[in-house]
């Protein structure tokens, strides 16, 4: 099940499998374990020295978790395409679009062609990838 709004963020989901596994939040197409930033969070809010309170906590959340995701994005350097695989499936699907369009040499278009996983992995092999590759996701 994916909620659009974690916490109140509308740029940032909460996704939830089942009760057996750990949910994810995805942003601009990433996905991080969610107890792993909320954890974060929760250590930055501690810090701050405000009394902790349920409210307090998600008020703090709601103002820091898009900016915190952000530098987490930007503080990434290169991505592989295994790890873009693993932890950014927004962007793995878009590089399989990209080589699933059917135009030849000339331009000629020839209709979409089904790409397995591991032609997507094979053809982007040896690619660094750094986040503003996928600017085009993250508007």
């Amino acid at each position: 099940m994916r909620y659009s709004n974690y916490y109140g963020c509308e740029n940032v989901a909460f996704i939830y499998f089942n009760e057996w596994a750990d949910p994810k939040i995805e942003y601009k197409g990433f996905q991080w374990s969610s107890w792993m930033i909320e954890d974060a969070l929760h250590d930055e809010f501690m810090e701050t020295g405000t009394p902790y309170t349920d409210d307090a906590f998600a008020e703090y959340v709601r103002f820091r978790v898009e900016e915190y995701l952000k530098d987490c994005l930007y503080g990434m350097g290169t991505m592989d395409i295994e790890f873009i695989k693993d932890n950014a499936p927004g962007w793995f699907e878009y590089l399989r679009d990209d080589i699933a369009y059917g135009d030849d040499e000339n331009g000629e278009w020839h209709g979409w062609r089904r790409v397995s996983d591991s032609e997507v992995l094979e053809h982007f092999a040896g690619i660094a990838f750094v986040v503003e590759d996928f600017e085009c996701l993250s508007a």
